[in-house]
């Protein structure tokens, strides 16, 4: 498990192989090493598979390392990911940001995108419309099903999977500079998701 600001979030979902990838988590985090505890990955436990006894079991096992476990009844009681992707095609886009998890992109001074990064994606939150646009980005992106409307009809939102589809959003960025723009730009506190 890596270091971050930003702890790790696995969420288990009751599946029958559930109980074993706990273990693998568990075992796979770090011993202690003074570390603040807000800091440590969690692992969140969804579902009924995950009985009081599994979850005090898994608690005692992890007692010698840093993880932390906990249980929520649905997935909309899980918290949203905000892994901090250190590896690989994502790691390297969001480290030329500036962050490991986050990114802005800004048009004549105005916010236009704005990225997260989630556990297997980039999620892209586009602030205003251009003309096209959708089709623009299903002509660019390996996730053309991931292309949906947000707040309205001034927002678009879609996902990055691949070096393919990182590179095509940072080239589109560059292309769009000149393109007319309708709805707002976004706030640079706003969230995705």
């Amino acid at each position: 498990m890596n270091h971050s600001d930003t702890p790790e979030i696995s969420i288990l979902q009751d599946t029958p192989d559930a109980k074993w990838r706990l273990l693998d988590l568990v075992l796979k985090a770090e011993p202690h090493s003074g570390r603040p505890r807000e800091q440590w990955p969690e692992i969140v436990l969804v579902g009924d598979a995950f009985a009081p006894g599994t979850l005090a079991a898994a608690r005692a096992l992890a007692g010698a390392y840093e993880v932390r476990i906990r249980y929520a009844e649905s997935l909309g009681n899980a918290p949203k990911f905000h892994a901090a992707p250190d590896t690989g095609a994502m790691g390297h886009f969001f480290a030329r940001g500036g962050t490991p998890h986050r990114r802005a992109f800004f048009l004549k001074g105005q916010l236009r995108w704005s990225a997260r990064a989630r556990r297997a994606f980039a999620y892209i939150r586009q602030f205003g419309r251009f003309p096209g646009d959708e089709e623009f980005w299903r002509a660019r992106l390996s996730d053309p099903g991931s292309i949906l409307r947000s707040s309205g009809e001034n927002r678009i939102r879609f996902r990055l999977h691949n070096q393919r589809d990182f590179d095509a959003f940072e080239a589109a960025v560059a292309q769009l500079a000149d393109v007319e723009w309708t709805g707002s730009a976004g706030n640079s506190e706003e969230d995705p998701e």
